[in-house]
């Protein structure tokens, strides 16, 4: 995975999924594809940033200490541009 890959996709994904939404939402605000947010959510829980949580016939997906510290050094990468110009307003840049 290179680094715009990671920039583009997984960053978004990873803060999304920390602000408590679930992978179809995701998909929906990135204009994403369901499996395309599915790749990246089975490579954040395989590197342990994710873990999966089966609530009833929901999966939900919580972000591990691992992931909280990754989103904490990677502030600053993101822009505007990443999302075809417009910012996902559950996106909180500081």
């Amino acid at each position: 995975m290179n680094f715009k890959s990671v920039r583009i996709n997984v960053i978004p994904i990873l803060k999304l999924l920390d602000a408590g939404l679930y992978s179809a939402k995701i998909a929906r605000m990135l204009n994403m594809s369901k499996p395309h947010v599915a790749y990246y959510t089975k490579i954040l829980e395989k590197i342990g940033f994710i873990r999966r949580e089966k609530r009833s016939n929901i999966v939900c997906y919580v972000v591990s200490t691992e992931g909280k510290n990754f989103l904490d050094k990677s502030e600053g990468v993101l822009v505007g541009a990443e999302f075809g110009g417009c910012m996902p307003k559950s996106i909180v840049m500081v």
